[in-house]
């Protein structure tokens, strides 16, 4: 389901690219690759989906998106007010920032772990109490983010509760299409920007290798926590060159 979710995110990217006749940097060939994997994301989607239109799957993740736009809010929010002029709302201020940054950040955790932190954050936040945050303008962003949260919960646990009906080796054989469709996609713009240059694929491969590097970070730290797993006493015994190209 995070594949499906990257797949998601990199269907947005797709109107970055060079697709129309006239633009610099065009490829009939570029082209086609866009359209085989809209195509085969599509079929993706329908195999994930469990009724009308509406994936699951992309209703999570869409919630889990919205949730996490609405931490960064609160993040922001709180740091500008820890130099409010007024005393009182500027100790509130570095207080809450101060429980914020405690729980880490949440854009290179895994959903299970970022739904834990919020629902500490939240609680925590509430206890420095009502006044204060009110006074000092926090209320609304804790309860936005509250309401975001609750809200990826309950799109979460209805995925979870279709999950089995789906026919899981058909999900697995479309998943394996879209990702051979994305790769051929990546093989191809890497192989225009060398005859063409960086410039008419720029905005496309800034997206997806901030995307890649996101994601990498998310299984560095994984793997790292899994090591550590590993080594507790309670576990068991067990070359780039002046061209931007997207990363492997």
């Amino acid at each position: 389901m995070e594949d499906f979710g990257y797949q998601s995110l990199i269907q947005e990217m797709l109107p970055d690219l060079p697709l129309e006749t006239a633009d610099e940097g065009y490829s009939d060939k570029l082209k086609s690759a866009v359209e085989d994997y809209r195509a085969a994301y599509r079929a993706f989607d329908d195999a994930v989906e469990t009724s009308g239109t509406t994936s699951p799957a992309v209703i999570a993740a869409r919630h889990d998106k919205a949730r996490d736009n609405a931490w960064r809010t609160l993040r922001a929010y709180v740091k500008v007010c820890t130099r409010h002029p007024d005393p009182d709302v500027a100790a509130t201020s570095t207080r809450a920032l101060q429980l914020i940054r405690n729980i880490g950040d949440l854009s290179i955790r895994n959903r299970t772990d970022e739904t834990g932190r919020l629902n500490t954050l939240i609680q925590s936040l509430r206890e420095i109490g009502a006044a204060p945050l009110a006074q000092a303008g926090i209320t609304p962003f804790i309860d936005d983010l509250e309401r975001k949260d609750h809200a990826y919960r309950e799109a979460y646990q209805h995925w979870i509760d279709v999950k089995g009906d789906r026919t899981i080796g058909l999900v697995q054989l479309k998943r394996r299409a879209a990702d051979a469709a994305y790769r051929n996609l990546i093989t191809t713009v890497n192989a225009l920007i060398h005859l063409n240059g960086d410039a008419p694929y720029a905005a496309f491969v800034r997206s997806v290798n901030a995307l890649i590097k996101r994601n990498k970070t998310t299984l560095i730290t994984r793997q790292t926590l899994r090591a550590k797993r590993h080594l507790s006493p309670m576990a068991p015994s067990s070359a780039t060159d002046n061209q931007q190209h997207i990363e492997s």
